[in-house]
């Protein structure tokens, strides 16, 4: 909205109302600065100028992201090897992280609004496509090296399930939705695309089968393959429109399975040589003669469906919902090695080499298993569910989060790995602070229970019940004497010297389900912010006495 001069008023700023003032010739002196700073905004926004280094704070950005802790496990195609195994690349909420396999280094691409829901890699590790979900989902392409996007594409409405990248680079496919909610397979030609920066659309056609992968003959731009729910289908560009057929078959019902992953044999070009193997909602792997389209066998490998698999010339990798991952040989007599997870199995993928297995589960763990020496390392551990409150630990390099996936967790500040796992089961926590004096932290519940756990013991050592409704903050007195918790309807000071008992209670004359506290640096001060969403009360922590009062 562009505002005219002549509509242009001076913005009034809230008043500040004062009951009991610390020291007034210390407080604020209004808002004129505030004042200032919006009209001038105002007029700059009406004369159309553009930002200059002298209206924006410094440094610019004044926050960049140093290391993300997590991983988008429930959706296969979120974990993959480059070329040459330099890097690893997977996806963590709306953003991509590219790891440095031998330093252990992040490079964070940032761009996507919305959670990721696949990403494609060419052959060469040069060329990233990523897209992300929701309504008019954002499809973006990276360069890998330098992590520059280097464009933008928006053309299906809705549900974008998987996309491809040829081995070459050349061509770019995806499977999603049209306005009208039906499936499509738009093509691109992305040639030039790390030069130019402007792919061009080639080909959209309209699929009746409802289409789960789709992926690149290895070696070819023109020919594709697709698998959904009860089909399998091979696809040709030709003539400028995309020729398809199904699976030949003397039993049609061989095909009446859903069908979810699917892998080529990787090390041969020649397409006469090439075996195809795709996976189903019951745990079989069907193994498909390209050239002729033929099932020659069925191997029925899980008790659950399989969400992955890969197949190089000497083994074949699969993952399912039964919680293991499994390697086989190509004859797959029997698995010579298996690993059981905490979660269904969601992504795998082999490095070059063929000795380092990467692993991706549902929960978000990322594990390398090496299959020589057959040691499994855990790399990544995420929350499964929204992060509610984090709280740092005062004396060593560590910090802790709670979610409302019912954990509490302590991650490590210098690698950022996992070190300790709290479960609650039945109960959520939504608050932490850890003690200023001993190696424990507090937790509030939703049940308004407060619970005191022994971090290096993993245990409980003090539980009590300090509130009727749910403890959404508390924090610790700096000398460690008081630990102040509060709730939608009340505020409690309980004495952490004798047995946690409350010394002193407010009652909110109205309940709010949004309630902050925060303690000065001195330790002298404590902060209240809520019920009332407006209102900011200031106590002193010797006596708990109000001192100031002040609406935002």
């Amino acid at each position: 909205k562009i505002i005219t001069k002549k509509k242009m008023k001076k913005k009034r700023t809230t008043t500040r109302k004062q009951h009991n003032k610390i020291a007034p010739q210390k407080l604020p002196e209004g808002n004129q600065q505030e004042e200032e700073y919006e009209t001038q905004s105002e007029a700059s926004s009406i004369r159309g100028e553009k930002k200059t280094t002298e209206n924006l704070l410094q440094p610019d950005p004044i926050l960049k992201s140093k290391q993300l802790i997590g991983f988008n496990g429930k959706y296969p195609g979120q974990l993959m090897y480059t070329a040459e195994d330099k890097y690893m690349i997977y996806t963590c909420a709306s953003v991509i992280v590219i790891l440095n396999v031998k330093s252990r280094e992040q490079r964070i691409l940032t761009g996507h609004t919305e959670e990721i829901a696949a990403m494609a890699v060419n052959k060469e590790g040069t060329l990233l496509a990523s897209v992300q979900t929701g309504k008019i989902p954002l499809m973006r392409l990276w360069e890998v090296e330098t992590g520059r996007c280097v464009a933008i594409l928006r053309v299906h409405h809705t549900d974008v399930t998987s996309i491809a990248i040829s081995d070459t680079g050349n061509m770019l496919a995806a499977v999603g939705r049209d306005a009208h909610a039906k499936q499509i397979i738009v093509i691109w030609d992305t040639i030039d695309v790390l030069q130019s920066g402007k792919p061009s659309v080639i080909i959209k056609h309209p699929v009746v089968q409802q289409i789960e992968r789709i992926t690149f003959v290895p070696g070819e731009d023109t020919k594709l393959v697709t698998c959904g729910k009860q089909n399998i289908r091979f696809w040709r560009i030709r003539g400028g429109g995309l020729r398809g057929c199904s699976i030949a078959t003397e039993n049609l019902s061989l095909v009446k399975q859903d069908f979810l992953a699917m892998a080529f044999e990787t090390s041969f070009m020649n397409v006469r040589s090439h075996r195809l193997y795709v996976a189903t909602a019951v745990g079989s792997l069907y193994q498909i003669n390209y050239q002729k389209r033929l099932i020659e066998c069925i191997y029925q490998l899980h008790d659950g469906p399989i969400r992955t698999v890969y197949v190089n010339e000497g083994m074949c990798v699969t993952g399912s919902d039964d919680h293991f991952v499994r390697v086989w040989p190509l004859d797959f007599s029997d698995y010579f090695l298996e690993a059981e997870h905490e979660s269904p199995v969601t992504n795998v993928d082999i490095s070059k080499d063929g000795l380092q297995l990467c692993v991706g589960t549902e929960s978000g763990s990322i594990g390398l298993l090496n299959l020589t020496t057959q040691n499994y390392q855990t790399m990544i551990r995420s929350h499964t569910a929204p992060i509610l409150n984090v709280a740092l630990d005062p004396h060593h390099p560590e910090f802790a989060s709670v979610s409302s996936d019912h954990t509490i967790r302590v991650w490590n500040l210098n690698n950022f790995e996992q070190l300790y796992q709290f479960d609650t089961v039945g109960e959520c926590p939504l608050s932490i602070a850890y003690h200023p004096m001993n190696y424990v932290f507090a937790v509030g519940f939703s049940s308004g229970i407060i619970r005191l756990f022994d971090i290096a013991a993993t245990t409980v050592i003090e539980e009590f019940r300090a509130h009727k409704q749910s403890v959404l903050d508390l924090h610790f007195a700096a000398d460690g004497r008081w630990l102040i918790s509060g709730s939608i309807d009340s505020l409690v000071i309980s004495d952490c010297e004798h047995m946690y008992q409350p010394v002193k209670v407010w009652h909110y004359s109205e309940t709010s389900e949004s309630v902050s506290l925060a303690m000065s640096p001195n330790g002298l001060y404590l902060a209240s912010a809520g019920p009332a969403g407006n209102m900011v009360h200031i106590y002193t922590v010797d006596t708990f006495e109000e001192v100031y009062t002040f609406e935002t």
